[in-house]
C-alpha cells in the first residue's frame, strides 16, 4: 500500500497548471500509489487532474460545499479504492477554509479478514508566527482519529523547526521519515530552494513541511522517500517541478499478527519550541 502527500501550491506565477499537472503525473505513473493527496488545489485543479488519463483511475473525495467557496485552496484525497465513507472536519476559530478530508476504506490482511483503514489529508496554518494554533490544529486532527486503530495522516502541516522545533508524538503516532534508519529532521527537506526551479530565490532554506503520520496496529512501514526531486521538461517552455513542494511517499504492508493497542492521548503532539535569544551579542 503505497501513500503520497504534495503540495500544489496556490499561485505559481510564470507556469502553466498543465505542465505542473504533467510533472505530477510523471511521478503518479512512476510510483503508482493507492492513495494519494494534494494540498492547495482548487475545483479547477480537482477536476483537470480526474480528467488525465492517469488521474482517471482514482476516486476523488473533497470538501463539500458549505466549507468552501471552491475558489479558495483547499485539499483533495484520491484512492485506487471506492471510499466505504467520507467526512471532512472544519478547524476551530472560525478557519473554516482550514479542512482534513477523511476517507474510510476497507481493506483486507493476509488472512482475509476485512478491516477498515482511515487515510486522511489536511494543511495546517501556514504564517510562522501562527505556531501556537498549528499545534492546536495539529491535536485536533489526532483527536478526530483517536477511535482508528489503522490511520494515515498525510499532508502539508506546514511546520517549521526553527519555529515548531520538533515535535514529541503521543498516542502510537509516529512520523514515517523519523522511522526509518539514516533519516533526520534536516535530510528529508520537501521544500528546497537548492534543489526546487521553483523556489530556488527563496531566501528562508529547506525544511520538511510535508509528513506522513501514521497509527496503525496491521500495517509495518517498508519505505519512506521524497518524490518530486527530478526535474520535468515539458513539450514547450523551461524544465520545472511539480510544485514548490516535493511530495513524501511511503509504502506500508500488512502484518501476519496485529499489534498490541496503544492507549489513546487526548492530547497527541507537543512542538519543543527553541528558546530564541534576541539578546545583544556582547
Amino acid at each position: 500500500m503505497k501513500l503520497l502527500t504534495l503540495d500544489m501550491g496556490a499561485d505559481i506565477p510564470n507556469t502553466r497548471l498543465e505542465d505542473r499537472l504533467d510533472a505530477l503525473g510523471a511521478i503518479i505513473k512512476d510510483k503508482r500509489p493507492e492513495f494519494f493527496a494534494l494540498q492547495n488545489v482548487n475545483n479547477e485543479t480537482i477536476k483537470k487532474v480526474c480528467g488525465t488519463t492517469w488521474g482517471a483511475r482514482y476516486k476523488v473525495i473533497h470538501p463539500p460545499y458549505k466549507f468552501e467557496t471552491r475558489k479558495q485552496p483547499t485539499v483533495a484525497l484520491f484512492s485506487t479504492y471506492p471510499p466505504q465513507d467520507s467526512a471532512t472536519v472544519a478547524f476551530h476559530e472560525n478557519v473554516t477554509h482550514k479542512v482534513m478530508e477523511k476517507g474510510y476504506y476497507v481493506m483486507y490482511d493476509k488472512q482475509k479478514q476485512a478491516h477498515v483503514i482511515n487515510i486522511s489529508t489536511t494543511f495546517l496554518e501556514q504564517p510562522l508566527k501562527d505556531s501556537e494554533l498549528r499545534e492546536r490544529q495539529l491535536n485536533e486532527v489526532f483527536l478526530s482519529l483517536i477511535d482508528d486503530e489503522d490511520a494515515f495522516v498525510i499532508g502539508d502541516f506546514c511546520l517549521d523547526g526553527d519555529i515548531d522545533g520538533d515535535l514529541t508524538l503521543r498516542g502510537g503516532w509516529r512520523d514515517a521519515w523519523l522511522c526509518m534508519p539514516g533519516n533526520t529532521s534536516e535530510n528529508g527537506n520537501t521544500y528546497d530552494p537548492e534543489k526546487n526551479l521553483l523556489v530556488k530565490e527563496d531566501p528562508f532554506g529547506a525544511g520538511r513541511p510535508d509528513r506522513i503520520f501514521f497509527k496503525t496496529r496491521r500495517y509495518k512501514l517498508d519505505s519512506v522517500e521524497v518524490v518530486g526531486t527530478s526535474s520535468f521538461q515539458p513539450k514547450t517552455g523551461s524544465a520545472i517541478h511539480a510544485s514548490k513542494h516535493f511530495g513524501v511517499l511511503a509504502q506500508f504492508s500488512p502484518l501476519d499478527t496485529l499489534l498490541p493497542s496503544t492507549k489513546p492521548e487526548m492530547v497527541a503532539c507537543a512542538f519543543n519550541r527553541p528558546q530564541l535569544d534576541f539578546a545583544s551579542s556582547k
